[in-house]
């Protein structure tokens, strides 16, 4: 092989390298994980407040409390929660970033099963934070 060649090789190498690193959707599948056990928990104030600054657009905190906690509670605690699938999405709301959408299986006490889709932003300091979330 030449020089030329091994170079180009490497480059091409590290080029997938970093590409397979920007699709990585781990780390905000973390974050939604993280951020549904403090819901999970009632802490529904912790959660507002962990949340991305596009969830608190068009909410104050106590109407998104309110309705948060009318979903959790008509469907009781959950049960088990898996991931179903996490994939880079574009905002449907028209804000800046990148985004991952995170659906889960969950099974709650008074719900067989449902679907909890998680939305997470890439802050700009690179953390992933919640940006919306649903239940089917």
């Amino acid at each position: 092989m030449t020089r030329r060649a091994a170079i180009a090789a490497l480059l091409a190498l590290a080029a997938f390298a970093a590409g397979a690193r920007e699709l990585d959707t781990d780390p905000a599948v973390l974050a939604a994980q993280s951020w549904l056990r403090t819901i999970d928990a009632g802490q529904y104030q912790a959660g507002w407040e962990d949340a991305a600054d596009s969830m608190r657009v068009g909410n104050t905190r106590e109407q998104w409390e309110k309705n948060v906690r009318r979903l959790r509670d008509d469907r009781g605690n959950v049960v088990s929660r898996d991931v179903k699938e996490a994939k880079y999405t574009k905002s449907s709301y028209g804000d800046p970033g990148t985004f991952v959408e995170v659906q889960f299986e969950t099974r709650f006490e008074k719900r067989a099963v449902s679907r909890e889709i998680v939305s997470a932003i890439r802050a700009m300091d690179g953390s992933w934070k919640v940006s919306s979330y649903r239940i089917k």
